[in-house]
C-alpha cells in the first residue's frame, strides 16, 4: 500500500512541477461505451466521447471508435481500434483518424488488480485542415500502468500513469521522445450485472513544446455490456 501512494506522489510531482512556459487548462469528458461478445475469445467495443475545453466552454473533440478486443490467455489481451475524430481547431472543424494497437496484461493480488498497456498509434488529419504537413501521420507509442482496488463488489478505484513518446511528427521538428504524462485517479461504480458508471480526475503535462499545455480533467464514462 506505501509502495503505490509512493509511486504515485513521485511521479506526481515531477510530472506537474511547475513550468514558467505551462499554459492551464480545464476540460471534461463524458464518455459512453458498448461491448458485446462475438465469441468465448473475441468482443466488439464502441466508445462515443464528447471533449469540451477551454475552461470546459466550448466543444474541442467529438469522437467515435469502434474496436476489437481479443482474449489470448488469461489477463493477456490484444486489441485494434479505429477512431474517427472531429476536432475544434478555433477557426473550423477538422476530421482527424486514428488506428491503435493495444498489448494489454494484468495480474491480480488478493483485492489489488495491476494491469499494463502497450499502445502503437498512428493519427493523421483528414478534411478540414489545409496545412499538407497535417496530413501526413503521426507515430506514437504509449505506455499505462492502472492498479484497481475491489473495495466492494460495486466500488472499484484506481490510479493510473501513462506516458507517452513521439515517434514520427512531420509537422514539427522534435526529435523521437517522451513528450506527454497523463496521470489519473477515479473509480468505477457497478450499477448491475450490464451496466457499470465511472468518474475520474485526470493531470495531463506535455514536454518539450512552445507551449507546455498542463490540461485538468474531470470525466465521466457510462458502460453498457449488451451480452
Amino acid at each position: 500500500m506505501k509502495y503505490h501512494f509512493l509511486l504515485v506522489f513521485s511521479v506526481f510531482a515531477f510530472t506537474f512541477g511547475g513550468n514558467a512556459q505551462t499554459r492551464d487548462d480545464f476540460r471534461t469528458w463524458q464518455t459512453f461505451s458498448l461491448k458485446g461478445d462475438i465469441t468465448k475469445k473475441l468482443e466488439l467495443n464502441l466508445d462515443l466521447e464528447s471533449r469540451f475545453e477551454n475552461n470546459s466552454r466550448q466543444v474541442g473533440r467529438l469522437f467515435f471508435e469502434p474496436g476489437l478486443k481479443y482474449k489470448i490467455k488469461g489477463e493477456t489481451r490484444v486489441q485494434l481500434s479505429y477512431r474517427w475524430m472531429r476536432d475544434n481547431d478555433q477557426i473550423w472543424w477538422g476530421n482527424r483518424h486514428r488506428i491503435s494497437l493495444d498489448f494489454i496484461s494484468g495480474i491480480e493480488h488478493r483485492r489489488w488488480k495491476h494491469q499494463f498497456r502497450l499502445r502503437f498509434q498512428g493519427e493523421k488529419n483528414g478534411y478540414g485542415f489545409l496545412d499538407h504537413r497535417y496530413t501526413q501521420p503521426e507515430l506514437f507509442s504509449r505506455q499505462m500502468l492502472k492498479s484497481s482496488y475491489y473495495l466492494s463488489r460495486t466500488l472499484e478505484p484506481y490510479v493510473s500513469l501513462e506516458s507517452r513518446i513521439l515517434m514520427l511528427d512531420p509537422r514539427s521538428k522534435l526529435s523521437a521522445g517522451f513528450d506527454r504524462f497523463r496521470f489519473r485517479i477515479g473509480t468505477d461504480y457497478k450499477i448491475s450485472k450490464a451496466l457499470q458508471a465511472g468518474v475520474y480526475f485526470s493531470l495531463q503535462q506535455e514536454f518539450r513544446r512552445k507551449t507546455n499545455d498542463r490540461i485538468f480533467v474531470l470525466g465521466t464514462e457510462l458502460s453498457w455490456a449488451i451480452n
